[in-house]
């Protein structure tokens, strides 16, 4: 990433384009700028034939095609509505996951095959919580992917964890939010203010260094 080396992962502007027609990467960003400038710029008005094909060439063919998500049947997704002022207080954790069993148990009852919970659903980190062992129970009859919190050392990842018969999947987040999970700035000044700002014994954000698939009933 052009921003990498300053600490500014975030700034992706191909991202513009996701859940668009056209593909999310640099060179469709490219390609629909340049068509931009010939379909809309008086001197290439006579090339205007040009910018079309270049928007051609920055299509995404596969989003036309019908979905694989059919491949594994049918999906629940979950909106938790936790109040942001009780997600992280530890006497509302209870609450949190009696909700979480509830929403499974009745895509149970619709006979889904797969359930989404929403980023942090789960608020705390979920492989030390006797919670986890549940989610890999119930995942015999539906699979369960919920977002939640993983640790690693004292670095502190926003991870999503896929739990069905095959076993349990973990994804990382790779692109963190600023001011919110990770300080945009140059890593000599980064470390420095978490340290100020967190201690040096805080638990702090990690990104993933690339991207995760999940794999459920040979879908990918």
């Amino acid at each position: 990433h052009p921003f990498g080396s300053f600490g500014f992962d975030w700034l992706v502007p191909d991202s513009f384009f996701s859940y668009s027609v056209f593909r999310v990467d640099k060179l469709s960003l490219g390609l629909v700028f340049l068509a931009c400038i010939f379909l809309s710029a008086k001197p290439f008005k006579k090339y205007r034939i040009i910018g079309v094909l270049l928007l051609l060439g920055a299509l995404d063919f596969n989003g036309f095609k019908t979905s694989d998500l059919k491949k594994v049947g049918n999906i629940e997704l979950v909106s938790t509505k936790t109040p942001q002022d009780l997600k992280f207080d530890s006497n509302y954790l209870n609450n949190i996951e009696n909700n979480i069993l509830k929403e499974i148990k009745l895509a149970q009852s619709k006979q889904k095959t797969l359930i989404v919970f929403p980023e942090t659903a789960y608020p705390i980190a979920l492989e030390n919580s006797p919670f986890k062992a549940k989610l890999e129970d119930l995942s015999d009859d539906i699979a369960i992917l919920i977002g939640t919190l993983r640790t690693q050392g004292y670095n502190l990842y926003n991870s999503s964890f896929l739990f069905s018969k095959e076993g349990v999947q973990i994804a990382d987040k790779v692109i963190l939010a600023p001011f919110g999970e990770t300080m945009p700035l140059p890593k000599f000044l980064q470390k420095p203010l978490e340290k100020l700002f967190f201690g040096e014994s805080a638990y702090l954000y990690r990104n993933a260094s690339d991207f995760s698939d999940f794999t459920l009933n040979d879908f990918t």
